[in-house]
């Protein structure tokens, strides 16, 4: 059996979540992926982000999931993606995708084959309320 990391935050919204809970929007994509997963010998184990010592505790992989809270931590979040696969922990989407896809100015490069973005230099309140 291999077992993966199901990579979430210790947040969302402001609440914080307990070990091994996901969002409660989360819910039901979990119970789908975990029965998939144990279809095919994967086994999923909800985990923090933010552990230093997943390496550490035999799983195979660790999946992206809903780390939605590292915008609170980004550069620690890149920082930690980059130290499980150091340690031998791969991570998907691979630490170098991450980063690419980061903050969002990919889009910009992707151009007219991405879907439609406004893209501004500078935020100001009358092109957010356009």
């Amino acid at each position: 059996m291999h077992k993966v990391a199901y990579l979430t935050g210790r947040s969302y919204r402001g609440r914080a979540l307990a070990p091994g809970q996901v969002p409660e929007l989360e819910n039901i994509s979990y119970e789908l992926i975990t029965a998939a997963g144990a279809a095919q010998g994967v086994s999923f184990e909800v985990a923090f982000w933010d552990d230093p010592a997943l390496p550490q505790r035999g799983y195979d992989l660790a999946l992206l999931r809903t780390t939605w809270d590292y915008h609170e931590r980004p550069q620690q979040f890149l920082d930690q993606l980059s130290a499980f696969e150091a340690a031998g922990l791969p991570v998907f989407n691979t630490p170098e995708v991450v980063r690419w896809n980061f903050r969002k100015t990919y889009l910009k490069e992707l151009g007219p084959s991405a879907i439609e973005t406004v893209w501004v230099d500078k935020v100001e309140p009358h092109v957010v309320a356009q």
